[in-house]
């Protein structure tokens, strides 16, 4: 669900080494919005965010993306679209929370971890670098965008342990210690 980051080239839309602006309080409520449109349903589908990962990163506004499948049978399936549409206005809904906002580190493309940290409504997660964009060390100028470009401020990183590896985990750590973000292990 969170929006870019490029470390290589930007071949689908993005810059290199630019990240588009995330309010994770958008990205939870159209997360739970997910979540209980689907079980009013009846559904037993997987809600899950995404790691942030393309484009377009030039907008002064937050980005969200809410998708409902990887292909045309889900597209062209227009409960599946009312539901999508639902949580696309549950996070550009401009109430704000007590929720405080962090920052997602480890795990896959699809972080289970942080996906429930926001779904039980612990912190509102906005960007997630996953284990494989940790691959070769975030430079500190993509560190510094994850949290300036976090709607509402930003200083703690929720770290999936072990969706990390150990050289990443320790050099991520160390970042973090630098700019004295706050470290929660998850």
């Amino acid at each position: 669900m969170p929006p870019a980051i490029h470390t290589h080239e930007a071949l689908y839309g993005g810059n290199p080494e630019q990240l588009s602006f995330v309010d994770p309080l958008g990205i939870m409520r159209a997360l739970g919005t997910l979540r209980d449109e689907s079980a009013k349903k009846g559904w037993q589908i997987e809600v899950t965010m995404e790691a942030t990962h393309h484009g377009p990163t030039s907008f002064k506004i937050p980005v969200v993306f809410v998708e409902i499948g990887s292909g045309p049978l889900e597209w062209s399936d227009s409960t599946l679209g009312e539901k999508g549409a639902k949580a696309a206005m549950a996070a550009a809904n401009p109430l704000r929370s007590s929720t405080s906002n962090a920052v997602g580190f480890g795990g896959t493309h699809y972080p289970a971890k942080h996906t429930r940290i926001c779904l039980e409504g612990k912190r509102a997660i906005g960007h997630v670098i996953s284990r494989h964009s940790c691959e070769g060390g975030i430079s500190s100028t993509t560190l510094g965008q994850v949290f300036d470009k976090t709607v509402g401020g930003c200083e703690t990183a929720v770290v999936d342990w072990r969706g990390l590896s150990g050289k990443q985990r320790h050099d991520q750590l160390l970042l973090l210690e630098e700019w004295s973000i706050e470290v929660e292990r998850c």
